[in-house]
C-alpha cells in the first residue's frame, strides 16, 4: 500500500511539466519579504514584457548592411587609386630608367675617351711640366671634335693632389668632383643651374696616380622624358635656391632665351617645365614638398582647378654628393579617369542603395514574422505556466523543486503549509533546512539522495518517514525524488513531490490492532469455524468449494490440518 499510494498517478505528469515550471520561475524575482504575509505567487500577469527580436536585432542588422555597403564603395575607390597610382608609377619608373641609360651610355663614351687621352703620349706632357700654352693650342681643335660628336662642355687635367694642370674648355664654375683613386661617374650641380654628369679616370705611371683626367657633360633636361609615359605629363625641374647664384642663372636663361621667375617659390626655382606655366595651386604644393623633411617619393597629391584635377608625385634629383638639391615633380591630368569613377560611383550608390532597401525591407518583414511566433510561442507558454501553477497549487501534495546544488526554487501551497515555510523565505535556502526528515523505525535524520538520482537519473519512493516542520509539528509523510531534465536531456534540478499521510498512518495503525484483536477472538473461540470460496463451472453452477481459513477448534472437532486443507 505504501508504494502504490495515488502520488504515482501524477508521477508521470508532474516529471514533464516541473521542468518548464522550474525554468519559468526562475524568470521571475520573487516579492519582497514585506508581501510576505500575502502569500508568494510569481508574477504570470496577462503579458510578460519582452523586447522584440526586431528592436534588439534591426539596428545590428542594419549596421552591418551599411558596413558592408561602405565597404564595397571603400573597395571600388581603392581599385580605382590603386589603377591611378600604378600607371603613375610606371611612368616614374620610365623617368628613372630613361635617365639611367643616358647616364650609362654617356658614362661609357667619357670612359672610352678619358683612357684614349690617358694612352696618348702628347696629353700626358700635361702631368710633366711641359709648356701648357703649347699643349692647349694643340688640344684644342680635338676638344671641339669630342664635344660635338659626344657633347662633352669640359676637360679637366689635375695633379695626383687635385690642382688643376690644364682646363680645355670655357671658363664655367663647375664645382670641384671627388677625389678618388677608381674611375668614377656621377651628376653634380654648378650654380648656373645645370646637372654635369662628371667622370673621373685616374692616371696611373708605374701603379701609381700621378694625376687625373676628368670629363663633363650637361644633363640635358629632355634626358628625364620618358617615351612610354602612361600619361601625357608634364615635368617640373625644380632646384633650391640655396645651390644657385641668381647673376649666373639669369645669365644663362637670357642666353637660351628664357626668363627665370625667381621669386615664385619661396625656396626653389624652376628650371626646367616641359609645358605650360603652372598655376599658383601647384607653387603651393612645390612650396609645402620643398619645405618637407619626409619621404616624399611613395607620395601623391590631388589638385583640382575648375572641372580638371592632377595627380603630383616628386622624384628627387640625383646627385652625387647625395645631397637633397630639388625634386623633378610628374605632373599627369586625371581628370578623364577622375570623371569614369564618378559615373560608375554614382551607379554602383544607387544600385547598392536600391539593394540595401530590399535587403532591410526583407529582414524587416523576417523579424516581424519571428517576433509574432515568438510572441505566439510566448502566450503559449504563458498559458501553460499559469496552467501549471494552477495545477501545482490545486494538488494536495506538496512540490518542492531546487537546482543542482540543492536551493529551493519553488514551493506550492500544500508544501509551504506542511513545512512551515513560505516560498520567498525559503527561496535559495538550502533544502535540508526546510525539508527536514527522519526514519520512523530508529528516529535517524535522513538526507535527500541528490547525487543518487542525479547520477541514475531514476525516481526514488520513499516511504516510513516523518517530517519536522518549522513549527516543530511532525507529520508522517511519503516522498519521491525526480530529476528535471532540460531540452538537451541533462539534469538540472530536482523536484521533491510528498504528501501528509498522518491520518492513513493513524487508521493503518487503528486497523492493524483491530485486527490483532479479531485474530485472537478467531483462534481462541470455542465454536469451529471455516471460511470457504465457491467454485463454478462454465455454466455458472457450484461444483466445490476451497478453504480458506479454518480457526483450531474446526481443526480438533474435524481431525482436518488447516495447512493440509487451506488453499
Amino acid at each position: 500500500m505504501g508504494k502504490n499510494f495515488n502520488l504515482l498517478s501524477v508521477k508521470k505528469y508532474l516529471n514533464n511539466c516541473t521542468c518548464q515550471l522550474h525554468t519559468l520561475v526562475l524568470k521571475f524575482r520573487l516579492k519582497n519579504k514585506a508581501g510576505a504575509n500575502q502569500g508568494y505567487e510569481p508574477n504570470f500577469g496577462n503579458s510578460i514584457t519582452v523586447q522584440p527580436v526586431s528592436q534588439r536585432l534591426l539596428l545590428p542588422l542594419m549596421l552591418m548592411l551599411i558596413f558592408v555597403f561602405a565597404t564595397g564603395l571603400g573597395l571600388l575607390w581603392w581599385q580605382h587609386q590603386s589603377y591611378i597610382n600604378e600607371k603613375l608609377s610606371r611612368d616614374k619608373n620610365s623617368i628613372r630608367r630613361e635617365f639611367r641609360n643616358w647616364s650609362k651610355y654617356s658614362y661609357i663614351a667619357a670612359r672610352k675617351i678619358a683612357l684614349a687621352i690617358a694612352n696618348n703620349p702628347k696629353y700626358l706632357k700635361v702631368f710633366s711640366n711641359s709648356n701648357d700654352h703649347i699643349i692647349l693650342s694643340d688640344c684644342i681643335p680635338e676638344f671641339e671634335k669630342i664635344r660635338k660628336e659626344h657633347g662633352f662642355s669640359h676637360i679637366y687635367f689635375f695633379d695626383r693632389n687635385r690642382d688643376c694642370l690644364l682646363r680645355v674648355h670655357e671658363n664655367k664654375n663647375f664645382p670641384r668632383s671627388k677625389e678618388t683613386d677608381k674611375p668614377l661617374s656621377g651628376v653634380e650641380l654648378n650654380l648656373s643651374g645645370e646637372l654635369i654628369l662628371r667622370t673621373v679616370q685616374p692616371i696611373f705611371k708605374n701603379d701609381k696616380i700621378t694625376g687625373y683626367i676628368e670629363l663633363g657633360r650637361v644633363v640635358p633636361y629632355l634626358a628625364f622624358c620618358a617615351k612610354d609615359f602612361e600619361y601625357d605629363a608634364q615635368l617640373a625641374l625644380v632646384i633650391r635656391k640655396k645651390f644657385l647664384d641668381p647673376k649666373l642663372l639669369e645669365r644663362k636663361m637670357q642666353k637660351m632665351g628664357c626668363r627665370i621667375e625667381w621669386s615664385r617659390l619661396a625656396d626653389g626655382v624652376i628650371l626646367f617645365n616641359s609645358k605650360s606655366r603652372l598655376l599658383n595651386p601647384f607653387m603651393s604644393l612645390i612650396d609645402h614638398v620643398l619645405k618637407s623633411s619626409d619621404n616624399l617619393e611613395e607620395k601623391s597629391w590631388d589638385i583640382s582647378i575648375n572641372e580638371h584635377t592632377w595627380r603630383v608625385a616628386a622624384l628627387r634629383v640625383p646627385e652625387m654628393s647625395q645631397q637633397d638639391i630639388g625634386f623633378l615633380f610628374v605632373i599627369t591630368d586625371i581628370s578623364l579617369e577622375k570623371a569614369t569613377f564618378n559615373e560608375l560611383f554614382i551607379v554602383s550608390c544607387t544600385g547598392r542603395i536600391a539593394l540595401l532597401v530590399i535587403l532591410f525591407a526583407f529582414v524587416f518583414v523576417l523579424l516581424r514574422k519571428t517576433d509574432q511566433g515568438i510572441c505566439e510561442q510566448h502566450n503559449a507558454l504563458h498559458t501553460s505556466a499559469k496552467r501549471l501553477t494552477a495545477t501545482l497549487h490545486a494538488l494536495k501534495e506538496g512540490v518542492i523543486s531546487c537546482n543542482p546544488d540543492g536551493a529551493i526554487s519553488h514551493m506550492n501551497s500544500t508544501a509551504e503549509k506542511i513545512t512551515g515555510w513560505r516560498l520567498p523565505e525559503a527561496y535559495g535556502l538550502p533544502l535540508e533546512k526546510v525539508f527536514k526528515i527522519f526514519s520512523t523505525k530508529n528516529q535517524a535524520s535522513i538526507e535527500i539522495p541528490f547525487e543518487k538520482v542525479f547520477s541514475t537519473g531514476r525516481v526514488s519512493i520513499f516511504d516510513n518517514i516523518s517530517l519536522t516542520s518549522r513549527n516543530n509539528k511532525n507529520y508522517r509523510i511519503e516522498y519521491n525524488c525526480t530529476p528535471i531534465l532540460d531540452a538537451s536531456a541533462t539534469i538540472s534540478g530536482a523536484v521533491i513531490v510528498f504528501r501528509d499521510i498522518t491520518d492513513i498512518a493513524l487508521r493503518r495503525k487503528q486497523l492493524e490492532e483491530s485486527e490483532k484483536k479479531f485474530r485472537m477472538l478467531f483462534e481462541n473461540m470455542t465454536v469451529g469455524f471455516a471460511l470457504h470460496k465457491m467454485l463454478y463451472d462454465d455454466h455458472g453452477q457450484p461444483y466445490d468449494y476451497r478453504f480458506i481459513e479454518v480457526n483450531p477448534a474446526f481443526e480438533r472437532m474435524t481431525g482436518l490440518v488447516a495447512d493440509n486443507i487451506i488453499g
